[in-house]
Order: C-alpha cells, then sequence, then structure tokens
C-alpha cells in the first residue's frame, strides 16, 4: 500500500526524547590506556557537576568483539580527510613559494598516511573512509571499505588541487565560510548513521579564534537573546558533532611528536571557553579529540587510531529539558582512580531555545547545508520514480521513493493511523563555482498508512517541482526526517529532462467560500 502524501505542512513536530551518548578512552596517569577492564559501576558521569544515572553501557571488549564480527553499526569508523583548502600563508615570501610549501606539507601528509596504511592488514579493521577538502566541499576519494587494497590504490594516484593561498590569503573570509561549511556538512552526514566516528584530519584544519565576549549590560540577558549569529551556528555545529558521535583529531606536520599528556588533555578539556571558542580549535576539545603536531605523523595516526578504537560507551538522559541554550558541561571519571583521565566530549549545548520555532530553524539550516555539499547523504534511502515536465514552463515534477525504513514512524491511536514527518527540498544548480540556487523548492509532507501497516512492506512517495533554468548543471533533491534527522540525497543530471513526457498542470479553480462566521 502506498503512503498518503500531503504538500501540507505537518501540523505536529515530533521531538524525542534527550540522551547523550558517550565514548570514553581510559588512560594512566603515563597517558597508556588502562586494559583493566571496567564496569558500568565503576564509571562516574557529572552533568554541571551534577551526577547522572547511567543509562545504557557497553565495554570496550564488547567493541572489540563487534569489530571482529563486522558489525557495522557497533563498530568505529575511521575517516580521514586530507585538507587542500587550509594553509598557512607565509607574508614575506612570493605566491610561487608558498604554492611549493602546500605541495612539500600536502605530499608529506600524504606519504604519511600512505605508510600508515601500508603496515596494516590487508584487511582493515575498522570500516575506513577517505575524503578530499577542496574549495568546492568534499570529494569523496575512497567510499567506507576494510579493503586496504582499494584505500592504498586511490590515495596513491589521487592529484591534489593546490595553488590558491594568495586568493585565499585576501579572502579569509570566504576560507573561513568554507571551512565552517565543510565542518557541518560533515557532522550533519555522519549525524543519522550509527556508531562512533574517529575523524583524523591531515593538515592546518579551519581557523581558530575567540569571538568578543558581550558587554556585562549584555550578559544579564538570556543567552538566547544576545548570541550572534556566528556564534549560534557555532554552537549548533559543535552539537552535531557531538550528536554524530565524531571524535576530530587534527594532525599535521611540526613538532616533536611528544606522548600523550593526560594533565594537558584534562587542561585543554577544561579550559574550553564555551562562551567564545569558534572554530576548530572548539571542536576538537568539544568532541574530545586532540591537536597534533608532530613530524612523526605516521606514529600519530597510529595513536589516534589506538585511543579512538580502544573505548566505552555509555549514555544518560540529563535531568534537564529547559533547552535554554547553556552549555552543560561533562566530566566522566573512575571511581577509585583520580590519577586516570578519561578521554570524551567536553559538553553540549541546549539549543532548542523555543520548541518548535526552532526546530523549523534547524531544518531548514540541515537543508540548505546538504543542498551545496557535494558529498551524497545515505541515512534515507530515495530513489527517482518519475519525472513530468510542465507543459508550456521551465518547470518540471519530480516523483520520489523513500525507504520506509529509514523513517521514523509515529503511532496516532485516536486516528488508527502511523504517519512520519518528512521535510523535502529540490534545487537547480549551476556550476560548482556558484554558490546560489539557479531555482528552488521546499515543503513539508505528513506520509501517512494505517495503524496496522508494516511500514517495511509500503513504499512512501513524494513529489515536488521545481523550474530548471537552461543554465542548470545539476539537481539535487534533499529529504529529512523532521523527527530523527536522518538526511539522503539523490543528485540528477538535468540531460534526464530530454526523454520525460509533457503533462499538464491545471490551475486551481476558485472554491465558494464558506458562510461568514458569526460574531
Amino acid at each position: 500500500m502506498a503512503a498518503q502524501e500531503s504538500t501540507k505542512p505537518a501540523d505536529t513536530l515530533h521531538v524525542t526524547t534527550q540522551l547523550v551518548v558517550l565514548d570514553a578512552t581510559v588512560l594512566d596517569k603515563e597517558g597508556h590506556i588502562v586494559t583493566q577492564a571496567l564496569g558500568r559501576d565503576d564509571f562516574l558521569i557529572e552533568e554541571n557537576k551534577k551526577p547522572q544515572m547511567v543509562y545504557s553501557f557497553e565495554s570496550a571488549s564488547e567493541h572489540t568483539v563487534e569489530v571482529a564480527s563486522g558489525n557495522k553499526e557497533r563498530s568505529p569508523k575511521l575517516i580521514f580527510v586530507l585538507d587542500e583548502l587550509n594553509y598557512a600563508y607565509h607574508s614575506n615570501q612570493q605566491p610561487a613559494w608558498n604554492v611549493m610549501e602546500q605541495l612539500d606539507q600536502y605530499t608529506y601528509e600524504r606519504t604519511e598516511l600512505l605508510a600508515y596504511l601500508r603496515a596494516q592488514p590487508e584487511t582493515l579493521q575498522e570500516e575506513t573512509e577517505v575524503l578530499v577538502l577542496t574549495h568546492h566541499g568534499y570529494r569523496i576519494l575512497v567510499q567506507p571499505t576494510r579493503d586496504r587494497a582499494v584505500v592504498l590504490g586511490r590515495v596513491e594516484r589521487h592529484d591534489p588541487h593546490l595553488g590558491t593561498p594568495w586568493r585565499d590569503y585576501l579572502d579569509t573570509g570566504m576560507l573561513t565560510k568554507d571551512s565552517l561549511q565543510a565542518i557541518w556538512s560533515l557532522a550533519l552526514q555522519q549525524r543519522s548513521l550509527p556508531g562512533r566516528k574517529l575523524v583524523i584530519w591531515l593538515g592546518l584544519g579551519g581557523p581558530t579564534m575567540r569571538m568578543r565576549l558581550q558587554r556585562h549590560e549584555d550578559l544579564v540577558k538570556p543567552l538566547a537573546e544576545r548570541l550572534p549569529p556566528a556564534q549560534r551556528y557555532q554552537q549548533q555545529i559543535t552539537d552535531l558533532l557531538i550528536d554524530a558521535r565524531i571524535t576530530l583529531d587534527l594532525i599535521g606536520p611540526g613538532g616533536g611528536g611528544d606522548p600523550m599528556n593526560p594533565v594537558a588533555v584534562s587542561q585543554q578539556v577544561d579550559s574550553y571557553r564555551f562562551e567564545s571558542d569558534f572554530g576548530f580549535s572548539g571542536y576538537i576539545s568539544a568532541t574530545g579529540g586532540q591537536r597534533k603536531n608532530s613530524n612523526d605523523v605516521r606514529g600519530e595516526i597510529k595513536a589516534s587510531v589506538e585511543y579512538g578504537t580502544t573505548y566505552y560507551t555509555m549514555s544518560y538522559r540529563p535531568g534537564r529539558h529547559d533547552f535554554n541554550g547553556e552549555f552543560r558541561r561533562i566530566r566522566v571519571t573512575v571511581k577509585g582512580h583520580p590519577e586516570w583521565t578519561v578521554l570524551t566530549k567536553a559538553g553540549y549545548y541546549s539549543m532548542q531555545y523555543g520548541g518548535e520555532k526552532d526546530l523549523e530553524h534547524e531544518v531548514a539550516s540541515d537543508l540548505g547545508v546538504a543542498t551545496f555539499e557535494a558529498m551524497p547523504f545515505s541515512a534515507i534511502g530515495a530513489a527517482l520514480m518519475k519525472i513530468e515536465r510542465i507543459n508550456g514552463t521551465d518547470k518540471a515534477r519530480f516523483t520520489f521513493q523513500l525507504d520506509s525504513d529509514d523513517l521514523q514512524w509515529h503511532t496516532d491511536s485516536t486516528a488508527k493511523v502511523r504517519q512520519a514527518d518528512v521535510a523535502v527540498s529540490v534545487a537547480a544548480l549551476g556550476s560548482v563555482f556558484k554558490t546560489n540556487a539557479l531555482a528552488s523548492d521546499v515543503g513539508m509532507w505528513q506520509l501517512r498508512v494505517p495503524a496496522a501497516t508494516d511500514t517495511a512492506a509500503i513504499h512512501s512517495t513524494v513529489s515536488v517541482m521545481v523550474g530548471v533554468p537552461p543554465k542548470t548543471q545539476r539537481l539535487r533533491f534533499v529529504v529529512r526526517d523532521i523527527t530523527n534527522g536522518r538526511m539522503g540525497t539523490v543528485d540528477l543530471d538535468p540531460a534526464v529532462l530530454a526523454s520525460a513526457p509533457e503533462v499538464e498542470v491545471p490551475t486551481p479553480a476558485l472554491q465558494p467560500r464558506g458562510p461568514a462566521p458569526s460574531r
């Protein structure tokens, strides 16, 4: 049975109960991973210095078994990012010198990554993905795989696209925007995929800065009223990284490659300035990651993987649900061992200031980011079913089938139906050098089926209409589950319109007005 669709916005936006998931690695006072088996009762979780009840718990040994069995949902995933966007610029040198400096640094980082990969078994222990960050978003160099030969071959053959240091130096604002968009896109794409993700970012990473703190008279206002737009987005991205279970490690050449210092780790997390940290420094600290500058990049990659794949997973439900935008600091310790350090996220922001209004803003932001990101989103399966050109116009109607298993369904016992709320958008885009849509449309759907229906056996469809101007070079369709945040994309070549049939879309007839309401 096909799910019924409606182009009217859903009446109710469902919000799930908040659950904070922590991935934690325990280090002794020398910085070595603690191999002693620990249980649920050995850990103390505090949020804003208040103890929290452990809701769920997975031991380090359980993760080892899941990795060996190939369980993707409960095994950590490695994501290597080769940063071709951010480099230090030396203004006292000529542009040609800076280009060669960039190429040398990039070549060294890639050589070290290849050396690390060659030392691994033919079947990698964790699923591994390699992304390349360019001025036009991410390029997926290697899809998630455990085949070492595939990863090695594609990294070896990759031709970097460098050579714009002078332009980037002059336009640091655009560089900051591109870096912000990049980390936002990565967090958004990974948020609804299961398991822990260890992101090993090779290169300089995005800009790091501190925002100017507000004046004293502004600090007495509620946080929601005094956040500048950039800071609000920074906090939104931080929460996305946390929700995606991403740990961000930034590794680049330079320095002596000192071993992990647990005291320094604790100081880094405790010094996280949640009101002003902006950019990579804040993201690294918030996710429990590390910034490493070492001439032994290969060794640092190995250490990051060891720390990121020997871990416990635990969760709790916060006692407060006021969503006032304040930062909630998290601290995890091992009872009876004050000398040990637990690597985990620093905390999160309670971002839902106004309930549904802010959820609508979040949905719109997510759709906008996914529209212009080159990477596909695969948390919701979507397939093109039909294209119809609208006679006498440049518009076309696209009908897509959604994978119902990827949607979150709710049962309305009164109406005896099950329903899922989704937001959809479609955009006609030009060249990758253009950052605006030539034409677009967006809407919300409420998919409904009888309550007794098995959602796995149905086909949910949505249709969207958009103009396709002559300069259109690509079409992107985005769907987002409003409840759980899962997203999927479909990319189309506008050439597919050539063989599509033409249809008439009648103008809606005028409807008679009902009787005027009595006063």
